[in-house]
């Protein structure tokens, strides 16, 4: 519920969505692209490692990426963009819960993307 159903989104200026499992906000733009590139980090991720604040690390491929997205059709560019709107965005929670005592969950879906010294070996086919 927090992605709008719609190639183009727009701006949200945080209306709460009222689900099964609680209400959420969603201040920023986020649609069907910003879905399936989370969908498609999630499954070419390399490595993954949880950190300390409840977060996790993962190590992608922008090859595998791109090729997981659409034969190509997302440039360099346009994932970045992508990222940096998922960046932006703001996501909050509420469960029943945390209703009852007054929390809620603040975040956003990712915190910094850093490129990797790391490099493939190239296979040499005889």
């Amino acid at each position: 519920m927090i992605y709008q159903p719609s190639q183009r989104p727009r701006e949200r200026a945080g209306q709460w969505i009222d689900t099964s499992f609680g209400r959420c906000r969603v201040t920023g733009r986020l649609g069907q692209r910003h879905a399936d590139i989370v969908e498609s980090i999630l499954y070419v991720a390399e490595r993954r490692r949880e950190i300390s604040d409840g977060g996790i690390e993962m190590l992608i491929d922008p090859a595998k990426l791109r090729r997981m997205l659409s034969d190509h059709q997302y440039s360099h560019y346009r994932i970045k963009k992508l990222l940096t709107d998922l960046r932006a965005a703001t996501v909050e929670i509420v469960t029943p819960e945390m209703e009852r005592s007054g929390d809620s969950i603040i975040g956003g879906l990712i915190d910094h993307v850093m490129p990797s010294p790391m490099t493939r070996l190239s296979a040499v086919i005889q």
